[in-house]
């Protein structure tokens, strides 16, 4: 794990039994906030967070534990897509406090960047067609049609992050990955269905309850209506693209506690569905392990695109995006770590190269 400073203890003052650090902003996915304090009595840390209207809100609090020292790890990225958050700061309270080291850093894991392979379930059909084996809720495997009849993407804001109609930061509907894969399916079957979900209660609901009410009641914002309808018999091919926002170590909880429960639940739902599940984007280590447990027991290919994550297909050099009505908007610069235009086509290209459609 290598560490760059963004902060340090020359950047944080004491003031009235507080400690207040300068505000501190980044389009870095995973940051560490390092503490060494004491305090006569308790000490607490706490993270704030600003959003666009320079309006405060706690976004994290904890206790300094005995011995003085605390890390915690979190994603501004995330973070600022989904609470508005454009910059952060720490305060430090306690009687007494004293400050014997501070620092925020950005954290990057070299160990996830390669692009892991992809398990081949493709086979010939007995009418001699082009078809892929996939794993039925039973164990036992079965060939299907590698051209899709109906298909469901399902994402988080690289699907639906922009104006809630397509991926973050695409500059249009058809710059986004959904649009290139929608388009080459229907290349070869002009009247697939295709259908845009969004995924994130996945990765950032709340314990059980969360999951369900994500899962079973609330309406999803690409169908609206509530997620497990859109998984009907008649789909065969199912494409997810998670796991981004499972950045904290509570998310990590129960992430890994609620995947083989969804995915059990899709392949119930969905008994002929080839699925594909695309991850890496960000926050690529902290799912890894489990995901590659759980697609493997259930014969579900992995398209690793961690190593996409670079500055050119990031979408840095791009300050507008157009609205599906026509009109243009800036894009704030706290997304623009998201995918590019480029970014996008490179992500569509490698899925598309794990259809294999013709």
């Amino acid at each position: 794990m290598k560490e760059k400073l963004l902060l340090g203890k020359n950047e944080i003052s004491i003031s009235e039994g507080k400690a207040l650090s300068a505000k501190f902003a980044t389009m870095h996915e995973n940051l560490c906030l390092k503490i060494k304090a004491m305090a006569e009595g308790t000490a607490v840390y706490t993270l704030f967070a600003y959003n666009s209207k320079g309006e405060r809100s706690e976004i994290y609090s904890a206790e300094i534990p005995e011995g003085g020292e605390a890390e915690y790890r979190f994603d501004p990225i995330s973070l600022a897509v989904y609470r508005d958050s454009q910059e952060f700061d720490v305060e430090i309270a306690g009687k007494g406090i004293e400050i014997t080291d501070f620092a925020v850093c950005e954290e990057y894991d070299e160990s996830a960047v390669a692009a892991e392979p992809v398990t081949d379930f493709t086979a010939v059909m007995e009418d001699g067609h082009m078809g892929v084996r996939i794993k039925r809720i039973d164990g036992n495997e079965e060939i299907v049609p590698t051209i899709p009849k109906k298909a469901i993407i399902m994402g988080n804001s690289l699907v639906l992050g922009m104006f809630n109609a397509f991926g973050m930061c695409a500059t249009a509907s058809d710059k986004d990955y959904f649009y290139y894969v929608t388009k080459e399916i229907k290349k070869y079957n002009p009247d697939c269905e295709c259908i845009r979900m969004h995924g994130s209660g996945l990765e950032q609901a709340p314990g059980d309850e969360g999951y369900s009410k994500w899962m079973y009641d609330e309406p999803n914002p690409g169908t609206g209506k509530p997620t497990y309808l859109s998984f009907t018999p008649d789909v065969d091919l199912i494409i997810i693209q998670l796991t981004d926002n499972v950045n904290t170590d509570e998310k990590v909880v129960d992430f890994n506690a609620r995947i083989d429960r969804f995915l059990d639940s899709v392949r119930t739902m969905c008994p002929k569905a080839r699925i594909i599940w695309v991850h890496g984007w960000y926050n690529a280590a902290r799912t890894a392990e489990k995901l590659e447990e759980a697609c493997s027991a259930r014969g579900i290919a992995r398209i690793n695109i961690k190593d996409l994550y670079t500055i050119p297909n990031q979408a840095r050099e791009q300050k507008y995006a157009t609205r599906p009505d026509g009109s243009v908007i800036e894009i704030p610069e706290k997304y623009m770590s998201h995918p590019g235009d480029i970014g996008m086509k490179k992500i569509a290209d490698r899925i598309i190269s794990v259809l294999k459609l013709g």
